[in-house]
């Protein structure tokens, strides 16, 4: 089951325990670091139930607590490494690129002429070698600066992927931006370092978590929440302080501080759900904004699907500023399509994600009338993006602006929501295929047929050449391998010709009718005809 989380405002009675239970637990968390990561403990032959004991009686609290703070601790280490090795890829990607873009520059420099006069070879049009104004570098000086920027960037980058390649990630707990600003105050906002530290202080103790389990009472034992009451497990150490406080109270033999009304605006229905089912419950108390939020996690509803491939499919085609769908039926017809227009250029975090809901709402909408699974690609562009760098300002906007992977998160969760199956295949020749064989045979825009495509496959219909495509290989077709061998092949004849030759000629595959360049790359992406069912958001 997929977990999912709701919130909520804590009652600001209760504001000063949550901060002394944060601080505590804050405590215990960055020493239990010391003792997991640096092994301090364990190299005196502590086992980990022994260090459990000598925790619970050094700062009193019950075992319970001890394992929520150690399962939080190894999730915030977890997280590290995996981000660690995520920066690593980044850098040796960066530096990849960044060799292929030396390699280039230094075969210009060889061709930039260092006199006035014409290099056939270079196929550049005609410059002077020197600077006709004042204060203004010669193409060939432009191009050894960059070389030598190039070059700098380039051992900066291989310093900084020895550095991360020989040393263990380290945990700041209190964030690596906040604890950077105390070596430049005035520019982040501070007049001294005491202000800084109290901010500091104030950052290392703003949360803290309670880890559930399926055989504690109501999901666990101790933060509980019942019929919207919420009661909080007291830590033998602060029991002293919180006897008099008004929602102190015993219960069955435990001190705990009970808070009622407290209720999830979004999500009530789930939690209750879980509580009623015996699932696992996991809060986390969070001070953000000057007031305690009440997080809780438990598995989300499983709802079955409505859909079902039987009814056929529909096949979603993402494109920075369009979706493209196309529905078919069981057989691999076409019986409907349209596209989705937005756009995400310059927009917050916020925006973004609402103009991606109102997207998926639409697609979920379509599935629902239709009763079939949606089918969308499988990609991932943190290598691309990792070479943004050495791109032009035109595609590297674009690729920054294309939020594939939140628009996948946002309909992922709608389509579980509501009980649409979302099945995500490999977009391999999707463009190729859509264009040679359905653009002109429907008259569809690349990104509809692409859809198409998507949507064949997840039926698992035939992907075969046409014959046109076929006899433009010049070659015998081995029909023993694989057919994206054969789509690899008659990509590579395909460099060069525009989209809108294969929509415009029926036979724009046949290489009578085309002339093929082997020196332009076919495009994979871009909407060349006008919308179909546009639907504007934002």
């Amino acid at each position: 089951m997929q977990s999912v989380t709701y919130s909520t405002i804590a009652p600001s009675e209760i504001s000063s325990f949550l901060a002394d239970v944060a601080k505590l637990f804050s405590t215990i968390e960055r020493q239990l670091y010391r003792d997991l990561e640096q092994h301090q403990s364990l190299k005196q032959g502590k086992s980990l139930k022994e260090l459990k004991k000598e925790y619970q009686l050094i700062y009193g609290i019950n075992a319970r607590q001890f394992n929520s703070i150690r399962i939080f601790l190894q999730g915030k280490i977890k997280s590290r490494q995996e981000c660690y090795q995520l920066q690593i890829t980044e850098v040796t990607e960066k530096i990849k690129h960044i060799k292929k873009s030396l390699k280039n520059l230094t075969y210009r420099v060889k061709l930039e002429p260092l006199f006035a006069s014409k290099t056939a070879s270079a196929k550049r049009k005609d410059y002077p070698a020197c600077s006709l104004e004042h204060n203004k570098k010669t193409p060939r000086a432009n191009s050894l600066a960059k070389l030598h920027h190039k070059k700098r960037k380039l051992h900066r980058l291989g310093t900084k992927l020895n550095y991360l390649k020989t040393h263990k990630p380290k945990l700041i707990f209190g964030s690596r931006k906040l604890w950077n600003a105390q070596f430049n105050l005035e520019a982040n906002g501070y007049s001294c370092h005491e202000e800084w530290l109290q901010d500091w202080k104030s950052r290392r103790h703003h949360e803290f978590s309670y880890v559930g389990s399926k055989d504690e009472t109501a999901g666990c034992q101790n933060c509980q929440l019942s019929s919207g009451v919420l009661a909080i497990t007291i830590p033998p150490s602060l029991i002293d302080k919180y006897k008099t406080h008004p929602n102190y109270k015993v219960m069955r033999g435990t001190s705990k501080i009970v808070i009622e009304s407290v209720k999830f605006t979004y999500g009530q229905k789930t939690i209750d759900w879980a509580l009623d089912n015996q699932q696992a419950l996991s809060y986390r108390f969070v001070y953000k904004k000057d007031k305690w939020y009440i997080f809780c996690t438990t598995n989300q509803i499983k709802i079955p699907y409505q859909s079902h491939r039987k009814n056929g499919a529909i096949g979603v085609d993402f494109n920075p500023n369009l979706v493209g769908w196309a529905f078919i039926d069981r057989e691999g017809n076409l019986r409907d399509k349209g596209q989705i227009s937005f756009n995400l250029a310059d927009r917050r975090n916020e925006q973004t994600t609402a103009t991606l809901g109102d997207v998926c709402k639409v697609l979920v909408d379509l599935a629902m009338k239709y009763q079939c699974p949606l089918v969308i690609e499988k990609l991932d562009f943190q290598k691309k993006k990792a070479a943004l760098g050495e791109k032009g300002r035109k595609y590297a906007r674009m690729l920054s602006n294309f939020a594939y992977s939140k628009f996948h998160q946002i309909l992922a969760s709608r389509c579980q929501r509501i009980g649409i199956e979302l099945i995500c295949l490999n977009p391999a020749y999707s463009s190729l295929i859509g264009i040679s064989k359905f653009m002109s045979m429907y008259g569809l825009d690349s990104s509809m047929a692409s859809g198409l495509v998507l949507a064949r496959r997840a039926l698992r219909l035939s992907e075969r050449l046409p014959s046109s495509a076929k006899s433009a290989l010049l070659e015998p077709v081995d029909d023993s391998k694989h057919v994206w061998s054969l789509w690899r092949k008659y990509q590579k004849k395909c460099q060069g010709i525009p989209r809108h030759r294969f929509f415009s000629n029926r036979d724009a595959n046949s290489i009578e009718k085309v002339t093929l360049s082997s020196k332009s790359v076919l495009k994979q992406t871009g909407v060349t005809s006008k919308p179909i069912g546009t639907f504007s958001s934002g």
